[in-house]
């Protein structure tokens, strides 16, 4: 689990450096050289950024609907201080999975996912209170700190650097007239073509939990199916 999440340790996040140098620990602990790594959302970005670190271990990346917004954005970071605080009410107290499943299941965006997905995410997104409840094992402070510093760490220039194999699997961006719709995608459409040995895979019907939503097509598309 990366840092903030699962049963990993929970700190505030204070830039996304923090979740690539806890994986890239890992990774050069295993002593393993991967012939395929995925990254999803932040999980993306933090894989360029280990890739970055330890070149010599990675043979081919995936990089589904990373958030790696365009290059200008780094050099003026918007302000995302309404959903930062839209996060930190998320609620954090349940009596189980079962309850959460049913709290979510008929709400966007996870009534796009698929059922067995969502289960997954209810039953192991929550951790015992000790109190005979539950709470979320990613606190939504800390969910709300990996939002209020997702421009903290510009990752075009490891982007320049990377000579792997980069798929990059994409969902259609949301024009952005009202509330902030989490579906959307944070992938620009020219991200592949900025890396060395890029492909584009757009998937224009799913959104940017594409993972959650079509699980087997995802897998498929990783290992190169």
């Amino acid at each position: 689990d990366q840092l903030g999440h699962g049963r990993s340790a929970k700190p505030v996040i204070t830039d996304w450096t923090m979740v690539a140098a806890a994986t890239a620990e890992l990774v050069e602990s295993l002593g393993v050289k991967f012939a395929a790594s995925a990254g999803h959302s932040m999980g993306g970005h933090c894989l360029v950024q280990v890739v970055d670190r330890l070149p010599d271990l990675f043979e081919r990346l995936v990089l589904v609907d990373p958030v790696i917004m365009g290059r200008e954005v780094y050099q003026n970071p918007p302000d995302y201080s309404a959903t930062n605080e839209m996060v930190a009410k998320r609620r954090n107290s349940w009596t189980g999975p079962d309850a959460m499943v049913d709290r979510f299941q008929d709400r966007h965006p996870y009534k796009l996912w698929d059922p067995d997905v969502l289960r997954d995410y209810c039953e192991y997104g929550l951790l015992p209170d000790g109190e005979g409840g539950y709470i979320l094992a990613c606190p939504p402070q800390t969910e709300a700190s990996v939002y209020a510093t997702s421009a903290s760490v510009d990752p075009w220039p490891m982007i320049d650097r990377i000579k792997q194999s980069v798929t990059i699997l994409r969902a259609p961006q949301i024009e952005r007239s009202g509330a902030f719709d989490f579906a959307g995608s944070p992938t620009p459409a020219g991200l592949a073509d900025s890396f060395s040995d890029g492909t584009d895979v757009y998937l224009p019907d799913l959104t940017h939990f594409m993972a959650m939503q079509d699980p087997k097509h995802i897998g498929q598309l990783i290992v190169g199916v």
